[in-house]
């Protein structure tokens, strides 16, 4: 397992690929969203952003976090990659949680998607299943970074 990540750990990681507190690229990211919402509409599954996610990507949207010591690994945090049937998989998640999820980024060499829900936990969707993150975008990072295995989302289920 590789050393324990901190906060201060991810936010020099996070300044490393361009994001700042600063940073805000809300016109861009509100596009985006408007863009997976009309995707999602067209897949069959109606799903509007939550607040927390217009937030988290107006700050954090559209950078693409190259994984540390792994180049071919990177967490692109754009709502609109994934895939053309992916709503389905979204809907199901969201109705064994009971809350509204929205995509918040893809990790590309695995191609899970990450979806964020209306309390700001993260979760991973992945061919392999459904996969709790973190609490918060932060947690899910440090847990991520540390190499810890993720925890089933059936943890979660209501």
């Amino acid at each position: 397992m590789r050393p324990r990540k901190t906060p201060g750990d991810i936010e020099m990681w996070l300044r490393e690929n361009g994001w700042s507190p600063e940073r805000n690229v809300e016109k861009d990211a509100e596009d985006a969203i408007a863009r997976r919402e009309e995707d999602l509409r067209r897949q069959g599954y109606p799903m509007r952003a939550p607040a927390v996610v217009h937030d988290f990507l107006r700050s954090y949207g559209l950078l693409e976090l190259s994984y540390p010591g792994a180049p071919e690994l990177a967490l692109c945090l754009n709502p609109e990659i994934g895939y053309t049937s992916d709503g389905e998989e979204i809907a199901e998640l969201a109705g064994n949680l009971g809350t509204s999820l929205f995509p918040v980024g893809f990790e590309t060499e695995e191609g899970g998607v990450i979806v964020m829900d209306e309390s700001g936990r993260v979760f991973y969707i992945h061919h392999t299943g459904f996969y709790f993150m973190g609490q918060s975008f932060y947690e899910a990072l440090i847990s991520r970074l540390s190499g810890d295995l993720l925890q089933d989302a059936e943890d979660f289920y209501v």
